[in-house]
């Protein structure tokens, strides 16, 4: 694998993660692609390998596990890539003072840690290779009043370094609509009807 022509994508089982492996599949991008569900992985990764003939390798693992961070840390920190698509990412817990500070922790190890650890890795990898792009999956739940939302406000993570002088792009992006299997609350007004 050719990793300066390589995109890790965290999160890419399904969802915003899964188009976005397609998508830079198409542009002749080799992956890694990173996310819990092997089976889901297997499937994308044979499939992409065989519409675009790249390469693609699948890493299995829990990035709210410290270990599993680290593991991924490591490969960003000693392989420079030439992008990372930080998605990975949960939501929709319920109210935040029944699901039990267990569950808000690993919200928060996933959603705010993770995605803070791995940009801060990928920029020094980029940074050793002189290039790279970097895009964080925002979450819309920041912007809505929520009892349920209060461990995914930093979901954004380290915004964009080129307006301090660096060469190295990066993009939070955030998604105009939740995916339907997020739940969010009724007075933040996502469960209208969309026309």
């Amino acid at each position: 694998m050719s990793d300066t022509k390589t995109a890790i994508i965290t999160g890419a089982s399904s969802g915003i993660g899964a188009v976005y492996a397609q998508r830079l599949a198409a542009q002749g991008y080799d992956l890694l692609l990173v996310a819990r569900r092997a089976d889901r992985l297997a499937d994308l990764g044979a499939r992409l390998e065989a519409e675009f003939g790249i390469s693609v390798q699948r890493w299995i693992g829990d990035l709210a596990d410290p270990a599993d961070l680290a593991r991924l840390e490591r490969r960003l920190e000693e392989e420079p890539v030439a992008m990372l698509v930080n998605n990975a990412g949960a939501g929709g817990l319920g109210p935040t003072a029944t699901t039990g500070a267990d569950a808000q922790e690993a919200l928060i190890r996933l959603n705010v840690i993770a995605l803070t650890r791995l940009s801060i890795a990928a920029l020094a990898g980029f940074r050793k290779a002189g290039t790279g792009t970097l895009v964080n999956i925002a979450s819309v739940i920041a912007f809505g009043p929520s009892a349920g939302g209060a461990s995914c406000r930093g979901r954004s993570g380290p915004s964009s370094s080129r307006r301090r002088g660096s060469a190295i792009p990066s993009s939070p992006t955030l998604p105009t609509f939740p995916p339907k299997s997020l739940s969010m609350p009724r007075s933040a007004g996502w469960n209208r009807a969309r026309k």
